[in-house]
């Protein structure tokens, strides 16, 4: 359960960052349209006023899934400890 934990607090985190390297709404539409969001759904995140960890935590984890960290180059500690484990008999 750490490295779980651990794993979901570090992209929680990042996107919390990638919220801030967005400051303007005009920027956070675009990239969030660049995601794949629908028009609607790319609005009412873009003119959210919760702050970047609240966003990141809700909002947030539809624009950004697990998937796209993995594809970003993010490794995983949960699945590598897992993989690991399994490979080692105990």
């Amino acid at each position: 359960g750490t490295f779980k934990d651990l794993d979901g607090w570090i992209r929680h985190r990042l996107r919390a960052y990638q919220w801030r390297q967005w400051p303007r709404i005009r920027t956070r539409l675009k990239k969030l349209r660049a995601l794949g969001l629908p028009e609607c759904r790319a609005w009412e995140i873009a003119f959210s006023r919760k702050g970047p960890w609240r966003t990141a935590h809700g909002p947030l984890n539809s624009a950004l899934p697990n998937a796209y960290w993995g594809q970003q180059g993010l490794f995983a500690l949960h699945s590598a400890h897992q993989r690991f484990h399994r490979g080692n008999p105990r």
